[in-house]
């Protein structure tokens, strides 16, 4: 993937973003990008891991809180400091509050035959 964001991206183009749902406890290390994803073709984009039936299900808990962004401060900062352009992209909460983000009330139905 780093070496097609190498060839899409030329002069004057916008970079490729590599987008992080991020959840507390899993690891998420800007310098393990450095490696595969250039900062000069790539930018990261950090987001709230949408309360969806099959999240609240595995126990994720997101590190970006849709209510309190300022908290992701450290972890934009860190990315930052290794080279990439980095932003918090929260959507509309009020999404979640009526249950119409991307994926949240599908669940476990077996595919109709």
């Amino acid at each position: 993937m780093g070496d097609y964001a190498r060839r899409f991206v030329t002069s004057g183009d916008r970079k490729v973003t590599l987008n992080f749902a991020a959840p507390v406890g899993f690891p998420l290390d800007p310098r393990a990008l450095l490696s595969c994803f250039p900062p000069d073709c790539c930018m990261v984009k950090l987001t709230p891991i949408n309360p969806t039936v099959r999240a609240q299900h595995s126990g994720l808990v997101g590190l970006i809180d849709p209510q309190r962004p300022q908290n992701a401060l450290p972890i934009v900062e860190l990315f930052r400091a290794a080279g990439y352009d980095t932003l918090v992209s929260i959507g509309e909460t009020e999404e979640n509050q009526i249950g119409s983000n991307c994926g949240m009330y599908v669940g476990n139905q077996p595919a109709s035959a």
